[in-house]
C-alpha cells in the first residue's frame, strides 16, 4: 500500500463570492479538513477592515504565516485540507505553493455588482461592502506556474460545488 500525498485546495476570491460556504461543503463531502482564513485574522486586522480600511501587506503577512502553519499541521499528519482564503496576492499564493503537498487554487469568480449586493445583505461580518472595490483592485491575476482553475460563482451554489468537486477529483488523479 502506497501513501497518498495530501493536497491543499484553496478556494479563493474576493469577499462575498462564497468561499466559506463552498469550501466547507467541499471539505465535508471529500472528508478533508477545513480552514476558514477569517478566523485567523488579528484583532488589529479585523478592526482595520471594520473601519473600512483595507489591509496592508504587513497586516496580511502575519495572517498568511498563521494560515500556512495551520495548513502544514494537517499536511504533516498526511491529511488533505481545504482553505477558504481570499488569495489576492501572487506572493502570498506562492507561500502556500511552497508547502510540502500538491496545491490547487480554485478561483471563485463573480461580478462586482453581484458581490456588492451579496455583501449588502450579509449580517454580522466584519468586512464592509465599502472594501469590495479595494479587493478587486488588489487582486493579482493567476499565473501559469500554479495549478489553478476559475469557477463561475454566479451560478446556484450546488453547481459551483459540483464544479469544484470535479476539478479536485481531476487534480487528484
Amino acid at each position: 500500500m502506497s501513501a497518498v500525498t495530501p493536497i491543499l485546495v484553496i478556494v479563493m476570491g474576493v469577499s462575498g463570492v462564497g468561499k466559506s460556504t463552498i469550501a466547507s461543503t467541499v471539505a465535508t463531502r471529500l472528508n478533508m479538513a477545513f480552514i476558514e482564513a477569517d478566523e485567523f485574522h488579528s484583532d488589529e486586522a479585523i478592526q482595520s477592515m471594520g473601519c473600512g480600511i483595507p489591509l496592508t501587506d504587513e497586516l496580511r503577512q502575519g495572517w498568511i504565516e498563521c494560515l500556512c502553519n495551520a495548513a502544514n499541521q494537517y499536511i504533516l499528519n498526511n491529511q488533505s485540507v481545504v482553505l477558504a482564503y481570499s488569495g489576492l496576492k501572487t506572493k502570498h499564493r506562492a507561500q502556500f505553493s511552497a508547502l510540502p503537498c500538491r496545491t490547487l487554487f480554485l478561483l471563485l469568480d463573480a461580478s462586482f455588482d453581484l458581490l456588492r449586493g451579496r455583501l449588502a445583505e450579509r449580517k454580522n461580518h466584519f468586512f464592509p461592502e465599502s472594501l469590495l472595490q479595494s479587493q478587486f483592485e488588489d487582486f493579482e491575476p493567476l499565473t501559469s506556474d500554479i495549478n489553478s482553475r476559475k469557477v463561475n460563482a454566479e451560478r446556484a451554489e450546488e453547481f459551483v460545488i459540483d464544479e469544484c468537486l470535479k476539478h479536485i477529483r481531476d487534480f487528484k488523479e
